[in-house]
């Protein structure tokens, strides 16, 4: 596996933030912060970047390849590091791991991941036989810079094995499952699922080898010496900056499972795929994204919409283009697709045809069937419920308004479980 980056642009950029390490601690180790490294590797590899979308991405490489971001601290002597790879807490607390057994739970957590790695694949219209994680795994005196595949577990190839990777009859008194490339476990009080990333010693040359970091010790006094003054009234000099009016909503259950922030501002807005007007969350069984299940005249699959909570409207009055106005929508595949507002008191949003929003919409939510089975659902008259959302890790979506010069008005990509409710609650409290 070749590079996906810029080697000699990457290591500009981060040796002389790893020489600052010593800021924040006298450890050898140089300190690298993963946000860093999340847009270090945006810029080097010409990547967009999709760190705060809450998906199992951090970035979308050239070529449309889906990257997972990690970076960890290692041993010169390690074989192999357990990371984090998805976060479970919002499932577990709503149920869905009671009664299971260690293995059980093991088994679900990764069902999960690959559910909602599929989902995130088709969300971006990835094909996700290419994902990577790229790694930076730190270690003393430097670093060390590896990829590998993004591949779903195969399932039907778990075996329980020992902390050496060798299989076993039964399951030993720590529950490891190794579909023969990849051994995961799952911590229970944490609601996490790790995989056993491996470290390559020596390092491969391609990845620029054993990267030497160097920590520049005199930090504190070279800045001292420059940047601050004795005065006791020193930090009157300093200056505070607020970042472009923007409110954050932290959201932990992503798949790399990170808390990512929502950039929720007066340009976006988070909308709901369910109704809580029977008091609790419910996918209508004949509206929104169930409109082709209505009854009357005869339904085509497809026939969905977006609803749109009318508080929307006196919160961002200007937000949404009139009713019946067309315009133009970005999916997050990349597709630009005609849409409109639509019903009395432009209460959806559809694309126009109306299936163009559903075959990404519902291949998001059913990622390992077809298209043409997934229709089968309006024959056999079976509307999506909130469990179904629930088992993607998907249950709103965010639309933001279009930076200047793009060849869009709107762009609309999947939220996280929870995010609407966070979304309203912030916005009402702020107004």
């Amino acid at each position: 596996m070749n590079p996906s980056y810029d080697l000699e642009k990457y290591l500009k950029l981060l040796k002389p933030v790893a020489s600052l390490s010593y800021l924040f601690s006298d450890n050898a180790v140089p300190y690298v912060n993963s946000k860093f490294v999340e847009r270090l590797y945006v810029i080097a590899a010409g990547a967009q970047d999709t760190a705060s979308d809450n998906s199992s991405f951090d970035a979308i490489a050239p070529i449309k390849v889906g990257v997972g971001i990690k970076t960890f601290v290692s041993s010169k002597s390690a074989r192999s590091e357990n990371e984090k790879i998805a976060e479970f807490t919002k499932d577990a607390n709503a149920g869905m791991f009671d009664g299971l057994d260690d293995e059980q739970l093991l088994r679900k957590a990764i069902e999960l991941r690959n559910l909602r790695l599929e989902s995130d694949a088709k969300s971006y219209g990835l094909d996700i036989s290419n994902a990577i994680y790229h790694c930076l795994i730190r270690i003393e005196g430097g670093a060390i810079i590896q990829e590998e595949p993004m591949s779903l577990v195969d399932i039907e190839n778990l075996e329980p094995v020992d902390a050496q990777g060798r299989v076993l009859k039964k399951i030993g008194d720590k529950v490891l499952l190794s579909d023969g490339l990849n051994t995961y476990s799952y911590n229970k009080s944490k609601r996490v699922l790790y995989k056993r990333f491996p470290v390559i010693m020596p390092p491969k040359p391609e990845f620029g080898g054993l990267i030497d970091l160097p920590i520049n010790k005199n930090i504190l006094n070279e800045l001292s010496g420059g940047m601050f003054s004795d005065s006791p009234n020193y930090a009157d000099n300093l200056i505070v900056h607020e970042t472009s009016q923007q409110s954050m909503i932290f959201a932990s259950d992503d798949e790399c499972g990170e808390a990512k922030p929502y950039k929720i501002s007066k340009d976006s807005i988070i909308l709901p795929l369910y109704s809580t007007k029977s008091g609790k969350k419910e996918v209508p069984l004949r509206s929104g994204i169930n409109q082709w299940n209505a009854a009357g005249r005869l339904r085509k699959f497809g026939e969905a919409y977006i609803p749109i909570p009318s508080w929307i409207y006196n919160s961002f009055p200007n937000f949404l283009p009139p009713r019946n106005q067309y315009f133009r929508l970005m999916l997050q595949d990349g597709t630009i697709q005609r849409a409109k507002i639509c019903q009395d008191g432009g209460k959806a949003l559809m694309t126009d045809p109306n299936d163009k929003l559903c075959a990404w919409f519902y291949s998001a939510i059913e990622p390992n069937l077809t298209y043409n089975k997934i229709m089968n659902r309006l024959p056999e008259k079976r509307p999506y419920t909130y469990e179904d959302l629930v088992r993607v890790g998907k249950d709103s979506v965010q639309l933001t308004k279009a930076p200047a010069g793009a060849d869009y008005d709107l762009s609309l990509k999947f939220s996280s479980l929870g995010a609407y409710e966070d979304f309203k609650e912030i916005t009402l409290i702020k107004n």
